[in-house]
């Protein structure tokens, strides 16, 4: 079922030559929509990659067993030979790629496999790649060949390497909740992991919405809460246990977060001070 209904319809497809069917990721067709709200594409079997890049308002996205919302600022990756369909909900506005070839089935279901999704935040540019792709096509992409591929690799590589150090980051965050009483510094977390602590401290931030000194106080606080709860330890005692080198210090974190002092909250949960 294919309802192409837009206000806004630019729509460009190339013929790949026959070293791009072989050796190359080239574009099948690309464009620029803003849908109409009865616009609606249901499909199967094709051999193409999707990506669709939301670039006002939003769509539903049914792939996979799933139904996701793709808002502004995302961009979603379709392996067309499964059954997807996609709709606006309202007003939408977005450009797309159709692109294939060489192990590009293979590429696409590792980072399906490697993000456990479909839906991606552009926090690497992919807009302004995905620009240039589609102006190569509108324009003949022939002699542009080697350089359009290039361009759809930077996307797919681009999308790994952001992935990989989301789940780089995952080992981190297991690691501090494991050893939050040994947990000395943001400088010495980042030489155990070989990241400079500027790009550490960037870099935790992008993956988790939080910084490494939140997260580890986070964590902190967590464990020092059920301990609170669960055992007979003095604050001192718990203080020491998760990582604190003075009560004092313990005390004044808690209270800011908590809006209470640890005796405080272990009577209010217990009954007992």
């Amino acid at each position: 079922m294919l309802n192409e209904s837009c206000t806004l319809y630019e729509r460009y497809e190339n013929t790949p030559g026959p070293i791009a069917q072989k050796i190359f990721y080239y574009p099948q067709w690309s464009g620029h929509f803003v849908c109409r709200k009865d616009f609606r594409i249901n499909r199967h079997g094709y051999k193409s990659i999707l990506l669709l890049y939301s670039m006002s308002g939003q769509g539903i996205i049914h792939y996979r067993g799933n139904a996701e919302v793709l808002k502004s600022g995302q961009f979603a990756l379709i392996n067309c030979v499964d059954e997807h369909t996609y709709y606006p909900e309202g007003k939408w506005e977005f450009e797309f790629l159709h692109f294939f070839g060489a192990n590009c089935a293979d590429m696409y279901e590792y980072i399906y496999t490697l993000s456990g999704g479909f839906i991606f935040d552009d926090s690497t540019g992919v807009r302004s790649v995905l620009e240039s792709v589609i102006e190569m096509n509108k324009n003949g992409i022939s002699r542009e060949e080697a350089e359009a591929s290039k361009s759809i690799s930077d996307i797919l590589y681009s999308v790994i390497g952001e992935k990989q150090r989301s789940h780089s980051f995952i080992k981190v965050c297991d690691h501090i909740e494991q050893n939050i009483k040994n947990v000395s510094s943001v400088g010495e977390l980042a030489g155990k992991f070989g990241f400079s602590r500027c790009y550490f401290s960037t870099e935790f931030k992008k993956a988790t919405g939080t910084t490494v000194y939140e997260y580890i106080t986070r964590c902190r606080l967590t464990h020092a809460k059920n301990l609170l709860v669960k055992s007979d330890m003095t604050v001192s005692q718990i203080a020491e246990c998760v990582g604190y080198t003075d009560s004092t210090t313990f005390i004044r974190a808690f209270g800011v977060r908590e809006g209470i002092s640890p005796l405080q909250y272990k009577k209010a949960m217990t009954g007992r001070s």
